[in-house]
């Protein structure tokens, strides 16, 4: 549809909707989006959805969750009720003591 806004733009194109067939501005656009003028797409075609701008952040905060859930599986937390040693203890030799019930 017409882009609404200024009147002395809205006889120019928006680039955006020349170029790429959508505008992320859509009606708060102040240029024109005719759409004999639209690019972007094939003749004939229906054009989709602008894209998502937070399409990257979701799959980028995915890919976090992913990572950390598959070093809390290769290092699952202790049972309920079982010592976990401090990192000095482990680095000691009373370490393979005490696991072993000496």
């Amino acid at each position: 549809g017409a882009g609404g806004g200024a009147a002395n733009c809205s006889s120019m194109v928006c680039r955006h909707w020349k170029t790429k067939g959508w505008c992320k501005l859509q009606s708060a656009c102040k240029f024109a989006h005719p759409d004999d003028r639209r690019g972007g797409q094939p003749t004939g075609q229906a054009h989709a959805a602008a894209p998502d701008p937070s399409a990257g952040a979701q799959r980028r905060a995915q890919a976090w969750a992913n990572e950390w859930h598959q070093r809390a599986q290769a290092a699952p937390m202790p049972a309920v009720g079982a010592p976990i040693p401090c990192l000095t203890l482990m680095r000691s030799n009373v370490w393979p003591l005490l696991r072993a019930g000496a």
